[in-house]
């Protein structure tokens, strides 16, 4: 619908039921500031917070699998071997997220 916008029916309300709208009061913007009440506000950038989420869940899950394997099989070095393999996928991953999103903007 975005790309697109000549594709809409012109009976179809989905996006604009989904809108926030300003029901009562006038709608008065500040200069430089976005007006409040009507639409969408995006804010762009990455979510740390979501990134750093995906990195600590990495590490665990790592720490995890290699405790696991060292208990189950007997061999540490091959559990943290693959371990470390773990958390590089995470951080290429990582990485390359946030290095596509700031491509994109």
């Amino acid at each position: 619908m975005l790309t697109s916008p000549d594709c809409i029916h012109a009976e179809e309300t989905l996006v604009l039921d989904q809108l926030p709208k300003r029901t009562c009061g006038k709608l008065e913007g500040k200069v430089r500031q976005p007006a409040e009440g009507w639409g969408l506000h995006f804010q762009e950038g990455q979510d740390f917070g979501i990134l750093a989420g995906v990195v600590v869940i990495g590490l665990v899950a790592s720490l995890v699998f290699a405790v696991l394997w060292a208990g189950v099989r007997g061999d540490v070095q091959g559990g943290f071997g693959v371990a470390s393999y773990i958390v590089t996928a995470v951080a290429a991953f990582v990485a390359l997220v946030v290095n596509r999103a700031g491509r994109v903007g």
